[in-house]
């Protein structure tokens, strides 16, 4: 069985990591954000995840 990625699969991937940043931070103030350590690492994982794809 061939395990190769292709493109439906990484927009996929983007689609849903954006879709997960932006329901939860929906609501989100900048200074709320920045007091919450979890939510800022959560987030920052979500665009790391996306970043590669890009190259």
């Amino acid at each position: 069985m061939d395990n190769a990625k292709y493109d439906g699969y990484y927009l996929e991937k983007m689609k849903n990591d954006l879709l997960f940043i932006d329901r939860n931070m929906l609501g989100v103030t900048k200074p709320e954000f920045e007091e919450n350590e979890i939510l800022q690492d959560s987030m920052m994982f979500r665009l790391i995840q996306i970043s590669p794809l890009y190259r």
